[in-house]
Order: C-alpha cells, then sequence, then structure tokens
C-alpha cells in the first residue's frame, strides 16, 4: 500500500512540478498553468497524504500563493510545513523561512520578515544562512536601518552596492565617531565598505568635534580603522588640515597622514610631510620639512 502512495504521490508531485517549470516565465506568469500546478500539488497532499513527498508540495504549493500574491495563504502553507517538519536544520526548513520572510516582506510587515530572518542567522552556518543575510539586508534598507544593513552584508561574503550609508562607531556604550556617505560598496569577503564622499564626526573627550570630509574612504569593518583619499580636509573650531591621504587607527584613536599636509588656523599656518594627531590628548606631531608662520610673522 505504502509502495503504491509514494509512487501516486510522486507522480502528482511531479506533474506539477513540470507544469508550472516547462513553460517559467519569469516576467509574466500564466495563472492557467499556477492553477493546473495548483491542483496537482494539491492533491499530492490530500489524496497521497502519507506519501513521502506529500509534505514538500505544501511548499510548493505556497510558492504559487506567493506568485499569484495571496500572500496570508501562503504563509498559512509554510508555517504548516515549518510546523511538521521534524528537524530544525534541515534545508527545507530554511528555505521555506526565508520564503515566509519574502511573504511578510511582500505584505509590508517588515518587522515579522526580519524576526524570521534573524532566526535563520542565530542557526548554523549554511548556504541558506548566506541568502538569508541578503534578504535580511534588504529589508534593513526597507526600514531604512543604516547601521544593521552594513553591518550583516558586512557578515557575508557578498559584494553589494547601497545608497547613503550612515555608520555609528561606539566603545563601552559611548558614541566615538559616526560617518555617512552618498554610496557605499560593501565588500563582504573583504571586510572593507568603500565609501563615496565620505563625512566624519569624531566626538573627543572633552565634547568638542572634529570634522573630516574626502572624496573617498575605506572602512575596515572589523576593526573600524579608516583611510581617507582625494580632498581631504580636517577641521575642528581651531584650524583646517588639508591632505590628499590619511589613515585612522580606531583603537588607538590617532589620525595619521604620511602625505604633504598643509594646516592653517587663525594665528598659523604651518606646512609638513608627515603628521600624527591622537584624537583622545589633542595631541599633533610633525615631521619632514615643517615649516610655517604664527602670530604675525614668527616664523619656524
Amino acid at each position: 500500500f505504502m509502495d503504491y502512495t509514494n509512487k501516486k504521490g510522486q507522480e502528482a508531485y511531479n506533474k506539477g512540478y513540470y507544469t508550472f517549470t516547462k513553460d517559467l516565465n519569469p516576467v509574466k506568469v500564466d495563472q492557467e498553468v499556477i492553477k493546473k500546478s495548483e491542483e496537482l500539488f494539491q492533491q499530492a497532499i490530500d489524496d497521497y497524504g502519507l506519501s513521502k513527498v506529500s509534505r514538500l508540495a505544501i511548499p510548493q504549493l505556497a510558492n504559487l500563493k506567493f506568485l499569484e500574491k495571496k500572500y496570508d495563504e501562503a504563509i498559512s502553507l509554510y508555517q504548516e510545513f515549518l510546523n511538521n517538519e521534524v528537524s530544525d536544520n534541515s534545508p527545507y526548513q530554511s528555505l521555506a523561512r526565508i520564503a515566509l520572510a519574502g511573504c511578510y516582506e511582500a505584505k509590508g510587515e517588515l518587522k515579522m520578515a526580519m524576526d524570521i530572518l534573524n532566526q535563520i542567522m542565530a542557526g548554523p552556518d549554511s548556504f541558506f544562512k548566506e541568502q538569508a543575510m541578503l534578504s535580511l539586508a534588504r529589508v534593513y534598507r526597507l526600514l531604512n536601518q543604516q547601521d544593521k544593513l552594513v553591518s550583516v552584508i558586512q557578515r557575508s561574503k557578498a559584494n553589494i552596492s547601497i545608497g547613503k550609508v550612515h555608520h555609528t562607531a561606539t566603545r563601552n556604550g559611548k558614541k566615538e565617531w559616526t560617518l555617512k556617505a552618498v554610496s557605499a560598496r560593501v565588500m563582504g569577503e573583504q571586510k572593507q565598505t568603500i565609501v563615496e564622499k565620505p563625512s566624519v564626526v569624531f566626538f573627543l573627550n572633552d565634547g568638542s568635534k572634529v570634522y573630516l570630509t574626502a572624496e573617498q574612504g575605506i572602512l575596515e569593518t572589523a576593526s573600524n580603522n579608516m583611510t581617507a583619499t582625494g580632498n581631504v580636509v580636517v577641521k575642528n573650531e581651531q584650524y583646517t588640515l588639508k591632505t590628499e591621504k590619511l589613515f585612522y587607527n580606531h583603537k588607538k584613536r590617532i589620525i595619521v597622514t604620511r602625505a604633504p599636509v598643509k594646516i592653517t588656523g587663525d594665528l598659523f599656518h604651518l606646512k609638513a610631510n608627515s603628521m600624527v594627531y591622537n584624537l583622545n590628548t589633542k595631541e599633533t606631531w610633525f615631521r619632514g620639512k615643517v615649516k610655517g608662520t604664527i602670530n604675525e610673522g614668527m616664523s619656524l
């Protein structure tokens, strides 16, 4: 009996799958094809419910409901499949969760989609975890949660371009700097984020701020170190620094440039071949052909 049931259930499933995929058009889905496939998958579920393949017909049917934009029906079917799935580590379960999140995203229930995808992220590493990362990044973008968007992409191996970005670095609960950029390219495998037209604000211990702008920047995601290049300008209340390239060491909280640097302020003008600025102590060191003027003609 079971051999017969498995055979007939597999036949109904195969027919449903073949009917849907043989003339698959990714732009426009034929409604008659969907209806016929639904009938065959439903037959595998109803008439051959004891067959091995009947449970796999449920997510297939859910996918067809999704394509018809019947999101609530699709959600119900995916949840039915997940409730009856024995193994938490089954690849089918991960696929169903990603699809379920897609249903909630399509409905505009983004927080529900986010919660489901985070469940996959909390599980063991797998190919589907990488897919969940990309889906989660899309949801964070729709929610305008830029920090979380960048963070989740950085954990993946994907290279993804995104629009306006905002990132904040903290230490022991204290905000140390914020970064805004007109666009970013997240290089997952290299663990870097390349930002265009970055604007950085460093928050100092005494409450003052230092501002940095550049044509391009590279953020090292593991360390929060940064490299800024092209028309680099650093400002505070007293002076303006200009150079073509500098490096920020997040752990040491220092700004270093080994390119020629020019600093101007109300009371001085100075040039040097390199510079180190400590954001914690507000001390600055200059090296190499240091020249300048201080207080109406006093030369260095």
